[in-house]
């Protein structure tokens, strides 16, 4: 298999990977903001939810331009 081949593919996993993670704190968000609609107190930290989402995304971001940089 080509290099380039292999580093799409291990950069494609790390990708999903990293988007599922981020996938999993949706629920944590979304419970957060029914939780002010209430005008009940966040049942999770959010700045560090957000912080770490954020974190998340920038990663998939630079890997994505990764790929680019690959030509896919």
């Amino acid at each position: 298999m080509e290099e380039n081949e292999m580093k799409r593919r291990t950069i494609s996993q790390d990708i999903i990977i990293l988007e599922s993670k981020l996938a999993a704190t949706d629920y944590q968000i979304i419970k957060t903001y029914e939780n002010r609609l209430k005008n009940k107190q966040d049942p999770y930290d959010t700045d560090e939810i957000i912080a770490e989402r954020q974190k998340l995304r920038d990663k998939i971001n630079e890997l994505q331009n990764d790929l680019d940089d690959l030509g896919i």
